[in-house]
């Protein structure tokens, strides 16, 4: 993070376990965590992520119109799971 400059991570997250690890990773770096997750994450790890001013945001899917999300990500699935979630945590993290 410091040789790069990166001052935001955007991290899927479930139940906000990941997104805690990742708050505790950089809590030194000065860098903003924003949690994304489908559904309601675990209240436990809701707080802990509070405690980093982390941004979170729960029970949110990708910010396209019904008869396209189904095309695109389909069309992202296709080079790998991981980066169709990559890509939609950052479109719903943008909205």
């Amino acid at each position: 993070m410091r040789e790069t400059g990166i001052k935001t991570i955007i991290v899927a997250s479930d139940s906000g376990k990941t997104a805690v690890k990742v708050c505790e990773a950089v809590k030194n770096l000065n860098v903003k965590v924003i949690a994304v997750s489908w559904k309601t994450m675990d209240p436990q790890n809701v707080k802990k992520l509070k405690e980093h001013n982390a941004i979170i945001i729960e029970n949110s899917h990708t910010p396209l119109s019904t008869e396209d999300k189904k095309k695109i990500a389909n069309t992202y699935y296709t080079l790998g799971q991981g980066l169709k979630v990559a890509v939609e945590v950052t479109l719903i993290a943008k909205a």
